[in-house]
């Protein structure tokens, strides 16, 4: 789940838990993650997709894909694929 590791790594990289490395450091690694979740966020609000294992087809040959995303425009197909 990305919102759990994002919450993970923010925990982890928080100011407060390295004292070890300076602020500024901290803060970029915190802006870095804060950008990769926003993009993140942004993808699969974008293009809602499962990448759960259970959720994923096998990948369709492009004639498969075709109709599958452009079939209903064209009309259907034939048996013979034509």
């Amino acid at each position: 789940d990305i919102q759990q590791a994002y919450h993970q790594q923010s925990r982890r990289w928080h100011p407060d838990q390295h004292q070890d490395l300076s602020a500024d450091d901290c803060k970029q690694h915190m802006q870095e993650l804060n950008e990769a979740y926003r993009e993140l966020r942004r993808y699969f609000l974008l293009c809602p997709l499962s990448l759960r294992r259970e959720d994923i087809k096998g990948t369709p040959n492009a004639d498969e894909w075709w109709w599958e995303r452009f079939g209903t425009v064209f009309g259907q197909r034939s048996d013979d694929g034509g």
